[in-house]
């Protein structure tokens, strides 16, 4: 499972959120989705991915499995 942000982003210094995406990836070395991706109404956002840890994980299946095996 993931979360996701999909924050607008200002395109003060480049022309579109893909021009932004791959300078920041360049610049800082995290990757990015440009929100054009998505379609149109995507435009000038960007996409961010948001993992939890497995152990995280497999805590919430665990809870999940008992709270359905309950009577």
């Amino acid at each position: 499972g993931a979360f996701y942000a999909f924050p607008k982003i200002e395109l003060t210094k480049w022309k579109t959120d893909k021009e932004f995406v791959i300078d920041f990836l360049n610049k800082q070395h995290v990757l990015l989705t440009n929100g054009s991706g998505f379609g149109k109404y995507g435009e000038g956002h960007v996409r961010i991915v948001i993992l939890p840890k497995e152990d995280y994980l497999n805590e919430i299946y665990d809870r999940l499995e008992k709270f359905m095996k309950r009577p």
